[in-house]
């Protein structure tokens, strides 16, 4: 375990079996997510974060002991998609499966549209494009029927309309290679 402290908010924070590309990433001992940059910054993360999840960001800055930089979410409602009782239910047919990963891509892509949308007004132009359709940062309820949280806004970037050819790849493979 491992104590950091943010502003003068103390967490604790254990690391992880799943890591990211970009970052390293800690649980929280209240089920939040923490991390800290591989190279760069978290700044623009942590920004699109607050713009677009209200309430998911907890924290960000730099730990007073040792000044690394530190990103602290909420804990994201739902499930991956690979551990809703829906696929659990399909994973043995390889065709209910892939019908329902193709239900989850679209729907993924869905929620990242309607968050464009809803942060067009406010963007001079421009709405936030999520960027990173993959499995793992997606959580659904458990029949798959909707998306409850969106996380990991490190490829977010604003843009003047929604890309849907490449999101709706992105997640196809993502959720396909599950089946």
């Amino acid at each position: 375990s491992l104590n950091i402290e943010i502003s003068g908010t103390r967490f604790s924070v254990t690391r992880s079996a799943l890591q990211g590309n970009n970052a390293v990433v800690y649980q929280g001992s209240e089920g939040d997510f923490a991390k800290t940059p591989l190279t760069g910054t978290l700044e623009r993360e942590a920004q699109f974060t607050a713009i677009v999840s209200v309430g998911q960001r907890k924290a960000h800055g730099e730990d007073t002991c040792t000044g690394t930089e530190w990103l602290i979410t909420t804990a994201a409602q739902g499930k991956v998609f690979n551990q809703t009782p829906a696929f659990l239910a399909v994973k043995s047919s390889k065709d209910d499966c892939l019908a329902l990963a193709d239900t989850a891509a679209g729907l993924a892509v869905a929620k990242a549209e309607s968050i464009f949308d809803a942060t067009l007004p406010n963007g001079n132009g421009k709405g936030v494009v999520h960027g990173d359709l993959n499995a793992g940062n997606i959580f659904f309820d458990d029949q798959v029927s909707q998306v409850l949280t969106l996380i990991d806004w490190g490829s977010a970037a604003n843009k003047t309309s929604f890309p849907t050819t490449v999101p709706i790849r992105q997640a196809g493979i993502s959720f396909r290679a599950l089946c």
